[in-house]
């Protein structure tokens, strides 16, 4: 199944453009930190995807949840 992987290949390539290829980085240590940063405070709360239908990453696991819990 090759879909999964192109999830994830978008992903890195999307980091890679918007955060990592955008300065230096004296450390690891703060690159890991801006990574982290990035992932949860910009890509899973406001980054839309087509892949969860126009939803963010926190959105779409919200509506997976509240229809999991319905399902109950």
């Amino acid at each position: 199944m090759q879909w999964p992987n192109a999830v994830a290949e978008r992903f890195f390539a999307t980091i890679e453009r918007e955060l990592i290829d955008t300065r230096g980085w004296q450390t690891r240590d703060g690159l890991r930190h801006a990574v982290f940063d990035y992932i949860e405070g910009r890509y899973n709360l406001r980054r839309l995807h087509s892949s969860l239908n126009y939803c963010s990453p926190a959105g779409g696991e919200s509506i997976h949840r509240n229809a999991a819990h319905q399902a109950a």
